[in-house]
């Protein structure tokens, strides 16, 4: 992906690009996205996990998640952690994340895959 590739892009005003980190778990396979932040997270997210088969060679049948890194529960690995849920379908990824949004980082993993929840 390249920086004329900005998931969220709209060439305004409002826009802010990050560089995303996503990381399929417990595997070396990352990928980079840039992405505006003032987007909705719910498009963002969608275009990750639709790209998942290509992206991260997850089956394109199997349901996939996306997990916010750097979640802090007790005997629970970061891999392992509860997906992201969307409340707010207009949420944008920066009101999600705070003032944390530039350091946040995701895992992808299959639905199957998930440990707890």
């Amino acid at each position: 992906m390249t920086m004329n590739q900005i998931i969220g892009g709209t060439n305004s005003e409002n826009e802010e690009v990050i560089k995303l980190y996503v990381k399929k778990i417990f595997t070396t396979n990352t990928r980079h996205y840039f992405i505006n932040v003032n987007a909705p997270l719910k498009d963002i997210m969608e275009h990750i996990l639709n790209n998942a088969e290509n992206h991260f060679q997850i089956d394109r049948n199997e349901p996939k998640e996306l997990v916010a890194s750097g979640q802090s529960i007790p005997g629970v690995k970061s891999e392992d952690a509860p997906a992201i849920e969307l409340e707010n379908s207009g949420e944008t990824f920066k009101q999600r994340f705070g003032n944390r949004y530039n350091l946040t980082a995701f895992y992808i993993r299959s639905a199957g895959n998930r440990i707890i929840g």
